[in-house]
Formats: structure tokens, C-alpha cells, sequence
């Protein structure tokens, strides 16, 4: 979340890229809880800061700025009505089901270092917010360079799903890094996650 540190007798906390001065950029004052990420965890971050209690915040692109209580309770407040209005907005009902673009995901993201020929070892992570079941249908496009491989995933309300898989590589994949996108669907809606799998071919 941040690294603390004494600059010139002075408390400091450094934010990266979690939050920025109100008056940089568009005003907001930040909304990353991660980056492309939703305003609860902006909501979670601000009450860490709250929690610390630096003098000075140095945020990321040089915006430093000194810490304020009433600053911070209002971005924490922000964060929380702002998840109430993405949830309106959401046709779930939960900002957290249609709007998490990792919510679908694979691990390790990326395969360093990898030789053609090889055998991969993943996971597929599927989380699931909503208080009900959920089933979807996940497929790794191979793009025929590896074989398409399918998934049904079920998962309880409330809970996520881990599902180990491998990927076996050609053994002429020429160097380089590649890309093989996750498609996610629920019956014939398509999921907004954005889920990838890359792979770095050693020269």
C-alpha cells in the first residue's frame, strides 16, 4: 500500500500511484485502490492512510501534498458511495461482478523464460461476488499456435474457484512473447474480465 519514511524530520508515506493531489489531473484526487481497480478498495486504501497519519502523502508523477484528517474521511466516504452508485449501475446488482476486470484470471500471468516444447503449469481463478451460484464457460484461445482448452466453472455465492490446467508449447514456437486471451461467457453473455495468459519464448 505505501512505504513510511522520516524526510527532513518530516513523517512521510509514500503512495505511488494510489492516490494524487485533488487539483492534479482530473480533480478526483485518485480512484485506485489498485490501478483499473473499483472504489471500495479506494475506499480501503484512504482509511490505511487515515489509519497512519503522515504529515506529508508523496504521491506518484510528484504530486506530494500534506496530509489531511477531513481530506481522507471524505475520500474514504467518496469510495463507499461510489460503490453504492457503481452497484446501481451494474446490471447484477455488484460493480464487484461486472466491473472487476480481474476477477477472471490466470496464474502466473506470465511465463518467463520459457523453451519451446515445454509443458506449463497454471491456474485459472474465477471469483465470484454475488450471493448465488455461478456457472460460466472460460476457453484459452490458442490462436493455433497451442490447442484451445474449455473450462465449466461453477462457483458458490460469495466464494472463488481455483482450477489448475497445463499448456504444453510447440516445439518450434519461435522467441518471443505471446499473448492467449481467456474468453468468459455466461450462457451467451460475454464477461467483461480481462484474462490473459502470456508467454515469453527464451532466444
Amino acid at each position: 500500500m505505501g512505504v513510511e519514511t522520516t524526510i527532513d524530520g518530516k513523517h512521510c508515506l509514500f503512495t505511488a500511484d494510489n492516490f494524487f493531489h485533488q487539483d492534479q489531473f482530473s480533480g478526483t484526487g485518485g480512484w485506485m485502490g489498485l490501478n483499473r481497480s473499483h472504489p471500495l478498495l479506494y475506499a480501503k486504501s484512504a482509511q490505511k492512510v487515515l489509519d497512519i497519519a503522515p504529515e506529508w502523502v508523496l504521491a506518484e508523477h510528484g504530486g506530494a501534498f500534506e496530509f489531511s484528517v477531513e481530506d481522507f474521511r471524505r475520500r474514504v466516504a467518496w469510495g463507499k458511495v461510489g460503490a453504492k452508485a457503481a452497484d446501481a449501475l451494474s446490471p447484477s446488482g455488484s460493480h464487484l461482478r461486472d466491473w472487476d476486470p480481474h476477477r477472471v484470471h490466470v496464474e502466473p500471468l506470465l511465463a518467463l523464460r520459457a523453451r519451446p516444447g515445454a509443458t506449463l503449469k497454471a491456474a485459472l481463478v474465477v471469483s465470484n461476488p454475488l450471493p448465488q451460484r455461478e456457472k460460466l464457460s472460460v476457453t484459452l484461445e490458442g490462436r493455433g499456435i497451442v490447442a484451445d482448452q474449455t473450462w465449466d466453472v461453477e462457483t458458490a455465492g460469495k466464494d472463488s474457484v481455483r482450477k489448475e490446467f497445463t499448456l504444453r508449447l510447440p516445439d518450434k514456437l519461435r522467441p518471443g512473447r505471446h499473448i492467449f486471451t481467456l474468453r468468459a461467457t455466461a450462457g451467451d453473455v460475454v464477461d467483461g474480465s480481462d484474462a490473459f495468459l502470456a508467454v515469453e519464448i527464451a532466444p
